[in-house]
């Protein structure tokens, strides 16, 4: 499995496996690999990301084929998110499954944002202005945002939930995120309005 620090991403792996069986590795000849018997740290971060995102979705992207959400229509959704890495991944799952996506970077741009009708909010807790939970409020207090399931997303779990009730946000899902869990929310909050 692979661990992402400040000092580079580290693979933690079987004990004498060879970082050059590593089928990524030759994406990354520039990289500077430090080894120990079971873990191996590639300090060139970005490049390490920018491969395993594109694995990442591109393993994705054969596993869609059992995701049908089979709604009448595709669902509007607004992502709130300031991570490009997350943006990326959420948004390439939410097409697989057939939604149509508009990108909110902070919670002021969520703020404005929400003045369309969308059917579901994915709500980040950890934005650069305002945080997800001042940001929900805020959309609340709007006359045609009563209604709206407000999805949090956040590596904190359950020790922001009741702060994230008490904001009116509906659900709470831990990052990371699968597509099937994204599909489970979207059937669960989605399949009355948007059933065919």
């Amino acid at each position: 499995y692979c661990k992402f620090t400040p000092y580079g991403i580290w693979l933690f792996t079987a004990p004498n496996f060879q970082i050059n069986d590593c089928k990524f590795k030759n994406y990354l000849s520039n990289s500077t690999w430090a080894t120990t018997q079971s873990s191996h740290c590639c300090q060139n971060y970005e490049s390490l990301r920018a491969v395993l995102t594109q694995m990442l979705i591109q393993g994705v992207s054969m596993l869609t084929s059992n995701n049908d959400l089979n709604f009448n229509r595709k669902p509007h959704i607004l992502l709130v998110e300031d991570n490009p890495l997350i943006q990326k991944i959420h948004i390439k799952f939410l097409e697989l499954l057939g939604c149509e996506i508009d990108l909110a970077k902070n919670g002021q741009e969520a703020i404005d944002l929400s003045q369309k009708n969308y059917d579901l909010i994915f709500m980040d807790i950890g934005l650069p202005d305002m945080d997800g939970i001042q940001t929900t409020t805020s959309i609340r207090n709007q006359i045609n945002n009563k209604n709206i399931p407000i999805i949090a997303l956040t590596s904190l779990g359950d020790l922001v939930k009741e702060e994230c009730e008490e904001a009116g946000i509906n659900a709470v899902a831990t990052k990371p995120i699968s597509i099937n869990h994204l599909n489970s929310i979207l059937h669960y909050w989605l399949s009355e309005t948007l059933k065919k």
